[in-house]
């Protein structure tokens, strides 16, 4: 994906979330949905995400 253009992908961690995605990947501690719980709504993967994408819509939208 977008191999002329890598220096303009956000990486960032495997989101594990479902059991399955554990268990595919090779690790042993509970998913999201095992432990019938949600990660931080401040602070989690997807949130620190968001925040990441709003700045930079800000920054070229919003200069």
């Amino acid at each position: 994906v977008w191999q002329k253009h890598k220096e303009n992908l956000i990486l960032m961690e495997r989101y594990h979330f479902f059991a399955s995605s554990c268990h595919q990947y090779g690790f042993n501690n509970k998913s999201l949905t095992e432990l019938m719980r949600d990660e931080s709504e401040s602070e989690g993967a997807l949130a620190t995400i968001l925040n990441v994408l709003k700045r930079v819509h800000a920054k070229f939208f919003d200069p």
